[in-house]
């Protein structure tokens, strides 16, 4: 179909990207935090906020206003008037996290500003770029983006800690972030926001396709289970007399992989986290477990079952 006439004329020229500079920027994005083939760069490591200072540099050459905020979003603010639209992603990993997971959808804003800003027909358009804090997950799912749209409220930061027992607040100050303003994105500025980022799955692949459109958002939703049972020596207490903790999950585990398929749809998914037994963490294979703790989590793209 060809685009009629009197729109054809304001269409600028398709700018094309400096690929070879995007490649670089990813590659020097990864060396940040290096580990074997993956990086590890958890949400204000060393690594992490070494990354957003370097980000925040490569957004002031290319001419955006840029500042790391008080919860260590990176954004860069496009100068032009008008309409913007924001472009971006996380630059935050998993604790062994791929190097392009969020990594390629930062770097492609930062790629797009500067190719449109080369471009006589499109220097002037509004494109801001970011990079969210925290949307692995280390205190809290998507911190970043909360702060951005004014949902991190202080009941959640204040009970906000990671894994080993670290508070929120407490690596914020050793961020160097406490005192640092936050920002508030305002909704009267965008246009719309994009996001792209490496499929996770098999999907395209399979298909033979090298870029799809998202469709739909997942729900989630998780549930942790706790069983309490009583520690005993593994040699001489028989079982009738047994109360093993882990005997009761792996139960839990099979039932759930047998029943779950009679009512998910057919992109439903489910994952059981890893499990410890008692919190002594037993070294030897002669106890029996007094307690263990798993979490299931359910993913679909609406918020029930096929039934």
């Amino acid at each position: 179909m060809q685009t009629p006439a009197h729109v054809a004329h304001r269409i600028p020229p398709m700018s094309r990207i400096d690929s070879e500079r995007l490649l670089s920027d990813l590659r020097q994005l990864r060396t940040i935090g290096a580990q074997g083939r993956g990086v590890v760069r958890p949400a204000f490591s060393a690594a992490d906020m070494e990354a957003r200072r370097w980000l925040r540099r490569c957004y002031e050459e290319a001419n955006l206003e840029a500042m790391i905020d008080g919860v260590g979003n990176v954004l860069g603010r496009s100068r032009h008037p008008g309409k913007a639209l924001l472009i971006g992603s996380h630059s935050d990993t998993q604790p062994t996290g791929g190097w392009l997971d969020g990594a390629l959808g930062v770097i492609y804003a930062l790629e797009v500003v500067r190719t449109l800003a080369g471009n006589e027909a499109t220097r002037v358009l509004p494109v801001d770029a970011v990079s969210f804090q925290d949307e692995e997950s280390r205190f809290v799912s998507c911190l970043g983006s909360r702060s951005l749209i004014g949902t991190l409220t202080p009941e959640i930061e204040q009970g906000a800690v990671d894994s080993q027992g670290v508070p929120l607040a407490d690596a914020l100050v050793e961020a160097g972030l406490a005192s640092a303003p936050r920002l508030r994105l305002s909704r009267e500025r965008y246009a719309g926001f994009i996001e792209a980022h490496i499929e996770q799955g098999p999907h395209l692949d399979d298909a033979g396709r090298r870029i799809g459109v998202v469709t739909g958002i997942v729900g989630l939703r998780s549930i942790r289970f706790v069983f309490r049972g009583q520690q005993n020596h593994a040699g001489t207490t028989m079982m009738a007399r047994r109360r093993d903790a882990s005997t009761v999950l792996y139960e839990l585990a099979h039932r759930i992989n047998r029943e779950f398929p009679k009512v998910a749809a057919e992109r439903s998914v489910w994952t059981m986290a890893a499990f410890a037994s008692n919190r002594t963490r037993l070294q030897s294979c002669r106890d029996t477990p007094s307690s263990t703790c798993s979490s299931a989590t359910h993913r679909r793209s609406r918020s029930t079952l096929s039934k």
